[in-house]
């Protein structure tokens, strides 16, 4: 269909399709996709507008249709629960079940944050050591250089390399392949299983990662520069409140307020001039 003939109910179907229902009409799933697909539609009709491929008069079809929200991940990883993930990768009857390559590929989301996309498609001469970094060419936000710390590094030599073959995590049957996120995944879940935690994905890593950086330094560009966001909406997106820390905060608040109402009042009256 050209894009000038496109109506509100032709995109109305299209953002709608990757919602899923329940048997009582709810919304059960789906919602990301829906919102990514209506971004992008949105963009591709703003564009056509401006580019003349579409009659001012049309306007944009997406004009009048709401955008799907999706919930707010709060899911928050504790210090104890990074610790019990770092053991259950420690543990011999692991190491011995799961591959080098799964286990180096875990750790190094661990330690630095990133997506595990990126790192499955990490080769050996994006390792910069000389600058004690990491240039990723192509992530989700374009190039990216990622400062790369000595635990780190030692991680992705203990990998080891193959000959004829660039990648870090190479996959077991074909070393000329990147290892499959499928296999990644499913190993994370039995080493999750293993730490005895619930409810923890690969992502989540991720988000704990940015919220500890933003929870240590003041300057949002130092923990972007760690996350590799080039925006700082994303970057904000992906830092959630600490509980402990805001309990603490707000202990501290109460205590300067009721010391304040129990000081003696310094405030004096100043009058004018003359009077």
């Amino acid at each position: 269909m050209k894009v000038r003939f496109v109506t509100e109910e032709h995109v109305g179907a299209i953002v709608r399709a990757p919602l899923r229902l329940d048997d009582a009409g709810l919304i059960v799933g789906g919602r990301a996709e829906a919102g990514n697909v209506y971004r992008l539609l949105h963009h591709v009709f703003r564009r056509a507008l401006a580019w003349g491929l579409r009659p001012r008069e049309a306007g944009n079809p997406l004009e009048n249709i709401s955008e799907p929200k999706t919930p707010r991940r709060e899911r928050l990883l504790s210090p104890g629960e990074v610790g019990a993930l770092l053991k259950a990768l420690a543990d011999p009857a692991v190491m011995q079940r799961e591959a080098p390559q799964v286990l180096g590929a875990i750790r190094a989301a661990i330690l630095t944050g990133a997506r595990i996309s990126e790192l499955l498609g990490l080769r050996w001469d994006y390792i910069r050591r000389e600058e004690g970094e990491l240039h990723l060419p192509d992530t989700k936000s374009g190039f990216s250089r990622r400062p790369l710390s000595v635990e780190t590094l030692a991680v992705l030599d203990s990998v080891g390399r193959m000959p004829g073959s660039r990648l870090v995590f190479r996959s077991a049957k074909s070393p000329l392949k990147p290892l499959a996120y499928s296999t990644v995944e499913k190993a994370f879940g039995r080493i999750v299983k293993a730490a005895g935690l619930t409810n923890c994905t690969l992502h989540v890593v991720r988000h704990w990662y940015a919220t500890a950086t933003a929870n240590s330094v003041s300057n949002p560009r130092v923990g972007m520069a760690l996350t590799g966001h080039k925006s700082h909406a994303a970057y904000m997106n992906y830092i959630h409140a600490d509980k402990e820390q805001a309990r603490a905060l707000a202990d501290q608040l109460a205590k300067l307020a009721i010391g304040l109402g129990a000081a003696e009042p310094n405030v004096t009256s100043i009058s004018k001039a003359g009077t």
